[in-house]
């Protein structure tokens, strides 16, 4: 199934779009193999309606220096999900230079206006765009959507000055190419939730002491039961997401644009990994600041510190007991990991 949405306008587009564009990725990870596309849109959707490029440029630099950004955002992009460590997408700022990194690893497709091969795009490809209709000159880029009958959907910075989305034809000579990255595809295989839980959170890039902190985390919250709902409080599902409250209506809002129930395992992964991603702007803010953000999570140093980060950023609880969430890591390390006994 794939979800689409009408292109709106800034006053409705936050978390609406954020959850369609990480659903549409899910999907495709089934479907198409790019589980995590619908993340780094995501990413760039929570940007939506940035004015001006100084936060990215600062970021590429070091400075605000007032060069073109379209590239540099998707490249903000990609190291907000990892994707630069992992070596699936280069930081670039240059449009050209962006095409030959991809084109020298079989992982660009021109389109037909440009002697390539017709090509449905699929969500988290890279766009890239012409205005002077030469193949040798890339003038823009951005991330796609999805498709919409005849229409690619994107999200592109510096565009008008702003993150903004657009729409083209498929057709349309202003578009070059797409950059296909490989994204990892998400693994729900396992013979209990623990296991599809640990198999999850390895494919999305997290070694094994960061999975084992997070495992430990939800055994602590819940025994890793997304029916699970707190005796005599509002904890609810694996994670224990407090009821009534904003973080738990967007597990309902992204349950529904799946058209599951807020009960599945998957459901709750994902929107695990979704809040990890900046979904939730606490969990990112505090990732970012203290345990430098999903990348230093996915890369953690041990055990311990994998528990800490996890909990101090996404459960935040009143009553952490942190002895047993690092037991039960321990734990789930030594049953799931090819490394053995955690020293």
């Amino acid at each position: 199934m794939k979800t689409k949405i009408k292109i709106v306008g800034c006053a409705i587009a936050g978390l609406i779009f954020l959850l369609v564009a990480l659903f549409d990725g899910f999907d495709s990870a089934t479907s198409a193999g790019t589980g995590s596309g619908g993340q780094i849109v995501t990413v760039a959707l929570g940007e939506y309606g940035t004015v001006g490029g100084d936060k990215y440029r600062t970021w590429y630099n070091g400075s605000a220096d007032g060069e073109a950004w379209c590239a540099t955002f998707i490249s903000w992009c990609a190291e907000q999900c990892g994707l630069i460590d992992s070596g699936i997408i280069p930081k670039f700022e240059g449009c050209n230079w962006g095409i030959t990194w991809f084109n020298d690893r079989g992982l660009f497709t021109y389109t037909s206006n440009y002697g390539g091969s017709y090509y449905t795009p699929q969500v988290g490809d890279i766009i890239f765009f012409t205005d002077s209709y030469s193949k040798r000159n890339s003038s823009h880029v951005g991330l796609v959507q999805y498709v919409e009958g005849d229409y690619v959907i994107t999200i592109e910075g510096n565009t008008s000055n702003l993150v903004h989305d657009r729409s083209y034809f498929l057709s349309d000579p202003y578009i070059l190419g797409y950059a296909t990255p490989l994204y990892p595809i998400a693994d729900f295989t396992g013979n209990d939730n623990a296991e599809i839980a640990w198999n999850y959170f390895i494919s999305m890039g997290c070694n094994e002491y960061a999975a084992a902190g997070i495992l430990g985390n939800l055994e602590q919250e819940s025994g890793i039961v997304p029916t699970m709902a707190q005796a005599g409080g509002s904890g609810r599902g694996i994670a224990q997401w407090t009821f009534g409250e904003s973080r738990w209506n967007g597990l309902l809002d992204y349950a529904e644009q799946q058209g599951k129930d807020w009960t599945s395992l998957e459901v709750q992964l994902q929107f695990i990994w979704y809040e990890l991603s900046g979904g939730d702007s606490t969990t990112a803010s505090i990732l970012n600041r203290n345990y430098g953000g999903i990348t230093g999570l996915k890369n953690a140093k041990s055990i311990e510190w994998a528990v800490e980060a996890f909990e101090k950023s996404f459960e935040r609880a009143g009553t952490p007991n942190m002895s047993a969430r690092i037991e039960y890591a321990n734990y789930y390390y030594n049953l799931f990991s090819n490394g053995g006994a955690a020293a």
